[in-house]
Order: structure tokens, then sequence, then C-alpha cells
């Protein structure tokens, strides 16, 4: 693996590449207070300082979960995930680690999915908002956590004079 070596159990001090599943998307896209962590990182992919990579299933899962009704909020979903991220296909080698992860962490087939990408395109961090995943904790080499800010957790805050330490 060609990332950042961290000790198990310990999340990346340096993110490059992450991969959101859906309801991640979806949480920050309208505001959802759970998901404010993640808008810096929007902003971060945005500017190209943090590369987003995601499976092309992740388009099939906006509309479902959502009313018809909603099409805007699918409509601009799938413009972010298209303009904003590097799409990864399900390959043979994708779909058999993502059955591998779906029996080892009784994980669903999309969730599997969006690990098994993870894992395949060496990401940094997964952020997730399903329970069901193993958060908090190492996967392969791949963070799998519930959202936080990338930039918000530093050795020192920013509010403090570090010349008076």
């Amino acid at each position: 693996m060609t990332g950042t070596w961290r000790s198990p159990g310990v999340r990346p001090e340096t993110v490059s590449r992450v991969c959101v599943d859906s309801s991640c998307l979806i949480g920050v896209v309208q505001g959802e207070e759970a998901f404010a962590p993640l808008r810096s990182l929007l902003a971060q992919i945005a500017s190209g300082s943090v590369e987003l990579v995601a499976s092309t299933a992740l388009l099939a899962e906006f509309l479902p979960n959502h009313s018809r009704s909603d099409r805007d909020l699918t409509s601009q979903l799938r413009g972010l995930v298209k303009s904003q991220a590097t799409l990864v296909d399900v390959t043979p080698s994708l779909a058999e680690m993502a059955a591998d992860l779906r029996e080892e962490f009784g994980l669903k087939t999309w969730d599997a999915i969006h690990l098994a990408t993870s894992v395949l395109t060496e990401a940094d961090v997964l952020f997730v908002r399903d329970g069901k995943f193993p958060t908090g904790r190492l996967v392969r080499g791949v963070w799998v956590s519930t959202p936080y800010d990338i930039e918000g957790e530093h050795l020192f805050n920013s509010d403090i004079d570090q010349e008076n330490l």
C-alpha cells in the first residue's frame, strides 16, 4: 500500500483520498448537523487538495432513498459525484472483495461495495453513517469512521498563542 502508514486503531493524521457512503453525502448536502464536519471535506475536494473516490454504484443509491418529488436533490448529488469524484467501476475483483467484506462484517451489498472501493483505491478514510460498518478502526488499511472534520483536530488549537507555549 502506498498510503500514509499509521498504527492499527489510529485514524490518519493527514487525508488525501476519501470515500463517502451515499447517506453521508445526502446528509451534508441537506445540511444535517451530524454531517457538518464534512463541509470542510467538500471544500477540500472542490479545491483538489483531497481526492474523492467512489464506486459507480453510488450513483444508483441516491434515488431509492428519496421520494420522486426530491429529484432536485438526486440530481445535485449525482452531479457532485460525477464532477468531483474519481469513479471506479464494479469489476469482478471489487465485487469479490465486497462479497468477502459483506460476509466478514455482515454488511449490506451497497455498503460492502463502498468499503471494497475504499480498500482497492487505497483511500485513507471511508466516511459512513450506517452503524453496521466497523467504525473507529482500520479495515484492510482504510480508516472507517463516522463524520469528523479532517482539518479540525490538530495538535494545537489555532486560537492558542503558540509563542507563549
